[in-house]
């Protein structure tokens, strides 16, 4: 049976890096993001569906968020691998404050209602606008030569998918990565309480 694209960070494979991980999370957003240019019907239930569907985004946007770092700074302590690891993560700034921008958006608001009284679908767009030729590089040349260079490495060199996905704060810091989003403890305790921020305003789908 085909993978669902919908499925949660959580539910990846125990043997999965951080590197499968951003695989993951690179074709779900891209997945989810066609389902959202279907839904932006003025109807009561395409406003419901691309409002649930934008709350699930944000959930892999941050997922791929974690994931980029941990593979570029996997890829920094290999010898010869620290440039390619660079290009993974880019420069942050841009994509973390759209994304926040976006997270600050949806934050406690029913789906639904995410484009009253505000361009939310405005924001959303200049975003995946944005981070699109990312993800494309990531599938069809990053991802694919880290496997090549890497090979049997990765357990060694990356976290576990598992890790990294519940280590997955949904606001980010605009400027970069901040100490706590390397903290296993801390991090984890804020990612939750920025899940549970939304509820119950976010499906349980969304929420999962």
């Amino acid at each position: 049976m085909a993978p669902n694209p919908r499925e949660g960070a959580h539910q990846e494979a125990n043997d999965d890096t951080s590197l499968d991980l951003l695989e993951s999370e690179d074709r779900k957003i891209l997945t989810i993001a066609d389902e959202i240019a279907t839904k932006r019907g003025s109807s009561v239930e395409d406003r419901a569906d691309y409002g649930n569907e934008a709350k699930l985004l944000v959930r892999h946007l941050a997922a791929r968020e974690a994931a980029l770092l941990d593979v570029a700074e996997g890829l920094a302590k290999l010898t010869g691998l620290h440039e390619l690891g660079d290009e993974f993560f880019g420069d942050p700034a841009p994509r973390r404050g759209k994304m926040d921008t976006v997270e600050h958006m949806s934050r406690g608001i029913q789906g639904m209602y995410l484009n009253t009284g505000q361009d939310f679908d405005g924001e959303l767009s200049a975003l995946l606008d944005l981070l699109r030729p990312s993800i494309e590089w990531d599938l069809y040349e990053g991802i694919p030569e880290v496997r090549a260079r890497v090979g049997k490495r990765g357990a060694e060199v990356f976290h576990s998918a598992d890790h990294v996905a519940h280590h997955a704060p949904t606001s980010l810091n605009p400027t970069g990565p901040q100490w706590w989003e390397r903290a296993p403890v801390v991090s984890r305790l804020v990612t939750v309480m920025q899940h549970l921020r939304d509820y119950p305003k976010a499906s349980r789908e969304a929420r999962s």
